[in-house]
């Protein structure tokens, strides 16, 4: 697992790679400029050179079309303002007179241009409104005193008339020397204005790339390939792990949604008899009473009143517990017909080989033939040809109909199969649609149990327990009676079990 894990990883840093080898690396460059006020400042007419300006509406102007089409026109650097304001951020340090400029571009000689491109501009749009405003005010000046001098002429030519009073006389020469005084200051103005100094800011700091981060854009991409590669490889080995752990206690059963049953060896359902001795079944121990009234449950609430008793593990030939289901449903006073499809749980007899399961579909045999009596209560069926009679295609049809016909005449029928990855298991279980599947603690795996319940689910048949198979038992199978070949009690073995 740690070798799909390091590919993965691999992988993963390899696309974050080709990821960031295609993506657009972009640069930014920076510059600071320093804004100043300007006296006649067209944004601020009526303010007094000395005084602050708004630098929000600083920044705003030079992030205008106008700042953007001058940048344009200087540089050759794209034709659409709008697309080029994009690239452009503004940023205003509080209690300064600054204005930060960055300017990003995927090429960063085009990134340094710009933004050098967008101070000088703003600086030099900032001269042209000031100039533009001090322009204005000196023709509305010259204007003035064009008409004070056109009324002045006027006045003078009143005064030559020979014919005025004394008082008409005093009156012209006063207005006359108000127009004059009037030009004098108007041109003193002007004068002023002519000689303004524009200064609209500088440059403090000079265009440049930002100092590059201590990961790129593509060394970024690669790190979070290979972090999600790991990630990716972690959560698989743990899915792995999770799945491949081995069941080891009764609490990890029930995270399966499903009833678990411990099924006792003898010694525990004995009560410490000698060893050897047969436990007697019908003794009302708690545990013997719960597992009889969980299976007659089953029994009662399946189709037809047939079991499908088959292990979760790989291999097995066939579930040592059937033993104890079949004892206890017959303790109950339950009529059994136990049907062994593994062929290794019951050996035929020594003295006359019986047909089995498989001839009696085959139509080959009757029930009664080939059954195999230890009690009244009690008869098995053994293996016979049923995979030859399934290979060459025996139908589901016949094994259901055999099933209807036996359930009249048992009260239970429990069909022994070995593990559920075997087809022929499959087979059965798309027929019998109640299935109890053993597990052994310590053995069994927690993906043996779900591939188990998977199979269940997709044959539509339900998984109605886990039996647990009893500690320190053998696969022994059961032999018939040396006299006439007839199967012993099936109590050899193993009885009884708790609800868990």
């Amino acid at each position: 697992m740690w070798v799909v894990t390091a590919i993965l990883a691999l992988l993963g840093a390899s696309l974050g790679f080709a990821v960031g080898h295609t993506a657009p690396r972009a640069q930014t460059a920076s510059t600071v400029i320093l804004v100043t006020p300007l006296d006649g400042n067209a944004f601020y007419p009526g303010t007094r050179g000395e005084q602050l300006v708004n630098l929000t509406t600083e920044a705003q102007v030079l992030k205008s079309d106008k700042v953007a089409a001058k940048v344009i026109e200087s540089t050759e650097q794209g034709s659409d303002p709008v697309s080029l304001l994009r690239q452009l951020t503004t940023t205003v340090p509080p209690n300064t007179q600054l204005i930060e400029i960055a300017f990003e571009s995927n090429d960063p000689d085009a990134a340094v241009l710009g933004a050098q491109a967008f101070a000088d501009a703003f600086l030099e749009f900032r001269s042209d409104q000031a100039a533009s405003h001090l322009e204005g005010q000196i023709i509305g000046i010259r204007e003035e005193i064009e008409k004070l001098t056109a009324n002045m002429g006027e006045l003078s030519e009143q005064l030559g008339k020979p014919n005025i009073t004394a008082f008409e006389r005093t009156t012209l020469e006063a207005q006359l020397n108000a127009g004059a005084s009037q030009i004098a200051s108007l041109g003193a103005r002007e004068s002023t204005l002519a000689t303004t100094r524009i200064d609209p800011g500088q440059v403090v700091t000079a265009a440049s790339l930002d100092r590059a981060a201590l990961l790129s854009l593509r060394e970024l991409l690669v790190f979070a390939g290979l972090l999600a590669g790991l990630g990716l490889g972690m959560l698989i080995m743990v899915f792995m792990a999770r799945s491949n752990k081995v069941l080891r206690g009764v609490e990890e059963l029930k995270s399966f949604g499903v009833n678990a049953l411990r099924v006792l060896n003898e010694a525990e359902l004995s009560g410490g008899e000698a060893k050897g001795s047969i436990p007697t079944l019908t003794r009302n121990s708690p545990k013997i009473t719960q597992f009889r009234s969980e299976l007659l449950g089953m029994v009662q609430n399946s189709n037809r009143r047939v079991l499908l008793i088959a292990s979760a593990d790989d291999g097995c030939d066939f579930p040592l517990s059937y033993n104890a289901v079949a004892d206890m449903l017959a303790s109950a006073g339950l009529k059994v017909l136990v049907i062994d499809t593994t062929g290794k749980a019951v050996e035929s007899g020594n003295t006359a080989k019986l047909p089995g399961i498989g001839e009696v579909l085959a139509g080959q045999s009757t029930l009664a033939e080939a059954s195999q009596s230890s009690n009244q209560l009690l008869c098995l069926i053994g293996q016979g040809e049923l995979i030859k009679r399934y290979e060459n295609g025996l139908s589901s049809e016949r094994l259901n109909e055999f099933l209807i016909s036996a359930g009249k005449e048992f009260d239970a029928v429990l069909v022994i199969a070995s593990d559920l990855n075997l087809s022929i298991t499959q087979w059965l279980v798309s027929v019998i649609p109640t299935v109890l599947v053993e597990v052994e603690l310590g053995t069994t795996k927690r993906k043996d149990v779900r591939a188990a319940q998977n199979v269940c689910v997709s044959l539509a048949a339900e998984l109605r327990a886990l039996l647990i198979r009893p500690v320190n038992s053998p696969q022994t199978r059961h032999r018939p009676r040396p006299d006439n070949g007839r199967a012993e009690h099936l109590s050899t073995g193993v009885s009884g079990s708790k609800t868990t």
